[in-house]
């Protein structure tokens, strides 16, 4: 049975993976404050590593049809439930919108998304 084309997407971009990077962004922010908080800025940068994680995750998806067609054959891209083109346009969207939930931190932290971002996608 084919799953159905949001639950592909969450397999696209490994959303346990995205929410494991964003509780460690989390715990990162509860040691540097010294106690439990969410601030906005924090909630901003949760956001930000989860969703330039799932950019990369598409991209290495993209990059990797040929190898995951034999080793992953149900992953949604090479089981055709998701299209190259709605992937690039799902990655996009995930690495821009987590560029500027960054942006919404602090330029520095915009500067580091990016600078991953790059390195991900080469």
């Amino acid at each position: 049975m084919r799953e159905s084309w949001p639950a592909s997407v969450l397999a696209l971009v490994r959303a346990r993976n995205l929410l494991l990077s964003a509780a460690g962004v989390a715990i990162g922010g509860f040691l540097a404050q010294e106690h439990i908080a969410m601030p906005r800025v924090l909630l901003w940068a949760m956001a930000s590593a989860a969703l330039l994680g799932a950019a990369g995750n598409v991209a290495n998806d993209l990059a990797d049809r040929d190898a995951d067609r034999i080793n992953r054959p149900g992953r949604p891209l090479v089981s055709g439930v998701i299209s190259g083109g709605a992937a690039l346009m799902i990655g996009g969207v995930a690495g821009g919108l987590g560029l500027l939930a960054a942006w919404q931190v602090e330029t520095r932290l915009f500067l580091i998304g990016l600078a991953a971002l790059v390195v991900m996608l080469a």
